[in-house]
């Protein structure tokens, strides 16, 4: 089969996979939600663009927003690990199906990078600009992503972790300087740094040449990426293909030793054991506590702030919710003298205390600014929400999950 055709297939078959999946997505309430988020989110936007003070750095947020997305990211190559085998003899061949792997994540990103341009233009737009120089901005950034997706290719072939993430680093200040100069219209600056960032790129270019395809690393990038998309698809239909992975972390043992010893409290180590070290539970609850923190601290509109934090909320609670599936395949858990009730009682407690943390969390935002009623007032609603979650929505999908298993016994 010759590369370009292969290419197509593999295409396809990735494309009917996410088709697959993503029609449980769209069928869920996760969608719903997302949609009208969207929208109470677009019209508070709208109402914070009017009251923006004049002295918010328009440039500097829009530069350091396209600076991470153009220095996110790899090129997307459909390679599986039978290929660091079969396709290593066909390699000095496949030039066509790489440069198809190129063009392809370049007009994906590029599709991405529309939608942020398309809501950061009235940004632009309140500050002062116009829609033409923004337009010459959007074609900057695309440039600049191309070369960003060019230098990780290259720095694939470099080995350890550190390395990839110092060059991450490295390319989100430099692009960061790069944006920020050009909406400024110092022209000379922004040549300087594209100067450097070229001379960066070339360096790694000239280590690179001659040496052979980096297939482990360019395999691990595509199982994360789709790993990534069957824990979301996970969360609404079985995913036979996912995979979990375990982490240690010693450090928070002193957490789960707060957990009372005894047969009762059985299920409750082991999901809150779970939550510590399988998977990516738990950094993706630091993540979307840390990015809800952030966006209470930028956004001075309590009604939006609350909004936003009700939406982190929900979003935690959906995610985590997945922990109910991960031991479902453990035939040993059956042999356990307990009551089948208590794994969901287990999960809802644990989701109990975690979202009321994340929701403290962002409480604290209005406290530290010193409007003590807005944090009342959002401590209050967000109670009520936990309370709505857990006991009606949790408890109703749990028990949608155990009457399909036990259809399917």
């Amino acid at each position: 089969m010759e590369s370009k055709a292969l290419w197509a297939k593999r295409a396809e078959e990735r494309f009917r996979e996410i088709v697959r999946y993503g029609r449980y997505l769209a069928n869920d309430h996760m969608a719903l939600f997302l949609l009208i988020v969207l929208g109470a989110g677009g019209f508070y936007y709208q109402r914070w663009l009017e009251n923006m003070p004049d002295t918010f750095p328009a440039d500097g947020v829009i530069a350091a927003l396209f600076a991470f997305l153009a220095a996110r990211g790899s090129v997307i190559t459909f390679f599986r690990a039978p290929d660091r085998v079969f396709l290593l003899p066909l390699e000095a061949k496949m030039g066509p199906y790489l440069i198809r792997c190129f063009l392809f994540s370049a007009g994906l990103n590029a599709a991405v990078l529309f939608f942020f341009a398309i809501a950061a233009l009235p940004l632009h737009l309140r500050a002062g600009g116009t829609g033409t120089f923004f337009f010459a901005f959007f074609l900057t950034v695309l440039v600049m992503k191309a070369a960003n997706l060019a230098v990780r290719w290259f720095m694939d072939h470099e080995a350890g972790p550190e390395s990839r993430l110092f060059d991450f680093l490295i390319r989100f200040f430099a692009n960061g300087a790069a944006f920020y100069y050009f909406l400024k219209g110092q022209y000379l600056f922004f040549a300087a740094v594209l100067a450097v960032f070229f001379l960066y790129s070339a360096y790694f270019w000239k280590r690179q040449k001659g040496k052979g395809l980096p297939w482990e690393r360019l395999i691990e990038n595509e199982e994360r990426r789709m790993q990534a998309f069957f824990r979301l698809a996970n969360m609404a239909t079985d995913v036979p293909d996912l995979a979990a992975g375990i982490r240690r972390r010693r450090w928070l043992d002193p957490l789960l030793r707060r957990i009372p010893y005894g047969r009762d409290s059985a299920f409750r180590y082991l999901t809150a054991r779970t939550f510590f070290r399988s998977g990516d539970y738990f950094p993706l609850y630091l993540r979307l506590t840390g990015i809800g923190i952030l966006l209470n601290l930028i956004v001075s509109d309590f009604r939006f702030s609350a909004l936003l934090s009700l939406f982190f909320l929900f979003g935690t609670g959906y995610q985590l919710l997945d922990l109910r599936r991960h031991h479902e395949a453990v035939l040993w858990l059956d042999l356990y003298p307990l009551p089948e009730e208590k794994k969901a009682e287990a999960l809802l407690h644990l989701l109990g205390v975690l979202l009321s943390a994340q929701a403290a969390c962002f409480a604290a935002v209005p406290f530290l600014r010193g409007d003590w009623q807005y944090g009342l007032l959002w401590l209050g609603g967000s109670a009520l929400f936990l309370l709505w979650f857990l006991r009606f929505y949790c408890r109703g999908r749990l028990a949608k999950r155990k009457d399909r298993d036990w259809g399917k016994r």
